[in-house]
C-alpha cells in the first residue's frame, strides 16, 4: 500500500488505519507522523513530533508504534531509542489538532501500544519488558490493578493480562509480535523459532 504512494521523505516505520476507514496515520524513521487519505494515499497533514528534535547522534528516534483511538479522534505513539514519552495528537480530518506528551515512565524504548475501547486508557510495553497503563485524559500513568478489567479495542502488546502464557521459554525476547483477533477468540504471535 505505502509502496504505491508518492515517496515519503523518510522510510515509514509504523502504520494504523482508522476503524471508521476514513484515514491512515503513519510514523517515520525521523520522528514525523503523516495523516493520509486511504483511497489516494495523499498526505493530508504532517506532524513534527517531539522526537524530531532529538540530538543528531540519536538516529534511533523513529516512531516505533502508532495507534488511532477507537473513537477516531486521536492517535498515540512512541519512539524507539529510550524515550519514555507517549505523544497524543487530536485528529480533525484532514488535519492534526492539538497535541501533548505524557511521561509513561518507561526506562527503555516503547515497542507496542493499544487503546481501551472507550479511548481513555492506553497500554504500552517497552524494550525493557515493562507494562504500563496511561490515563490519556488525565495525562498520567494509571494503576495496573485498576486496569485489570479495562476492555481494549486491540491487543498488540506482548505483555499484559490477555497474553499471559505466550512465551515458549523464560526468555521474553523469543516473541516479537502479537495480534489478538477482533473476535478476541484468537491470538497470533511471531517468534524467533
Amino acid at each position: 500500500m505505502i509502496i504505491a504512494s508518492k515517496p515519503f521523505p523518510n522510510d515509514i516505520r509504523s502504520v494504523d488505519w482508522a476503524s471508521n476507514g476514513k484515514f491512515i496515520v503513519c510514523g517515520d524513521m525521523k520522528g514525523f507522523i503523516y495523516l493520509l487519505d486511504p483511497n489516494t494515499l495523499e498526505v493530508k497533514d504532517t506532524g513534527k513530533t517531539k522526537f524530531t528534535t532529538m540530538p543528531a547522534r540519536q538516529a534511533t528516534y523513529w516512531i516505533e508504534d502508532v495507534k488511532i483511538s477507537p473513537d477516531c479522534k486521536r492517535c498515540a505513539f512512541g519512539a524507539h531509542g529510550g524515550a519514555s514519552h507517549v505523544e497524543v495528537w487530536e485528529i480533525s480530518y484532514p488535519k492534526f489538532g492539538k497535541h501533548r506528551e505524557i511521561n509513561a515512565g518507561l526506562t527503555s524504548a516503547l515497542l507496542h501500544l493499544d487503546w481501551s475501547t472507550d479511548s481513555s486508557i492506553a497500554v504500552v510495553n517497552s524494550e525493557a519488558y515493562e507494562l504500563k497503563f496511561v490515563d490519556i485524559n488525565g495525562g498520567k500513568n494509571a494503576r495496573s490493578s485498576g486496569c485489570k478489567d479495562v476492555e481494549f479495542a486491540t491487543w498488540t502488546c506482548k505483555l499484559g493480562f490477555p497474553v499471559q502464557g505466550i512465551f515458549p521459554t523464560p526468555n521474553y525476547a523469543d516473541v516479537h509480535t502479537v495480534c489478538r483477533s477482533n473476535s478476541k477468540k484468537y491470538l497470533c504471535t511471531g517468534e524467533n523459532s
